[in-house]
């Protein structure tokens, strides 16, 4: 082989070599981005598809628990600082738009966290009439 084939070859084989490493640079780049993009979409699908139980005063003597989801949402715990009685929800599986009311005393200021859970993951809202 001649001097002038073999620079050739060598030019030839680092042309190849710099075009495999930037094509695997650009690989590696688009594959960080596509998982950035994934997790995103993933976080929105959560937060649409998720239950959102919420509770509110519906009038001076009644409470209202209710799921503001678009999935069904079961109760694993209530804790509050009232008299009032809330056990009987606990298990309970609200489905999306779906209310309980519950009569209370006007005069009496509380707070109440909710335990909820879909069939992903759990979750927390709390409510206080002190204002």
């Amino acid at each position: 082989m001649s001097s002038v084939t073999q620079i050739i070859f060598i030019i030839t084989s680092f042309i190849i070599s710099i075009s495999l490493l930037v094509g695997l640079i650009l690989i590696s780049i688009s594959l960080f981005n596509i998982k950035s993009l994934l997790k995103k979409r993933n976080h929105l699908l959560e937060q649409t598809s998720r239950p959102y139980i919420l509770c509110r005063k519906i009038n001076s003597q009644q409470l209202e628990f209710r799921n503001a989801g678009n999935t069904p949402g079961k109760i694993t715990k209530i804790d509050t600082d009232s008299n009032a009685n809330f056990n009987n929800l606990i298990g309970t599986t609200i489905f999306s738009n779906q209310t309980y009311t519950f009569n209370i005393n006007p005069t009496e200021k509380f707070e109440i966290t909710v335990n909820y859970r879909d069939q992903i993951n759990n979750y927390q809202s709390s409510f206080s009439n002190t204002l």
